[in-house]
């Protein structure tokens, strides 16, 4: 049985989110700090999960693309999305490794806790360039 499928992620989501994303909300301000980011961005988070980095990526850009491979993940996010109004955000249920996105079409692509989780890491980070401007 592989370990990281959406329906294994689906039957975490609210344990995850209960016990994990704050937790990952640590880290998003180092991210955010690193990356060189202006408010006009059009930006892509892969493996958003409960949400940690999005909710901080949201007032900073123009618009964001939050993908997640679990469509449960996605709905631990939805309702924080909406409790923010931040209108400029998308969710969609993508695999990391394979995204039905154009080339070059992001300015910054974020990734905090997905690429480590991927089955082939190198493919996931290819994918993650590939989409970037």
């Amino acid at each position: 049985m592989k370990p990281h499928t959406p329906e294994n992620w689906d039957a975490a989501s609210a344990h995850y989110d209960a016990n994990i994303t704050d937790w990952t909300a640590n880290f998003a301000d180092a991210a955010l700090e690193a990356a060189q980011m202006g408010s006009d961005s059009n930006v892509l988070e892969v493996a958003a999960g409960g949400g940690a980095l999005t909710l901080k990526l949201a007032p900073r850009c123009a618009r964001l693309l939050a993908v997640d491979y679990s469509p449960g993940m996605l709905d631990q996010l939805r309702p924080k999305l909406d409790a923010n109004g931040y209108g400029n955000v998308k969710l969609a249920q993508m695999n990391g490794m394979a995204l039905d996105l154009e080339h070059e079409e992001f300015d910054n692509v974020f990734s905090q806790f997905g690429v480590m989780l991927f089955d082939d890491p190198q493919k996931g980070l290819s994918e993650l360039c590939r989409v970037l401007k």
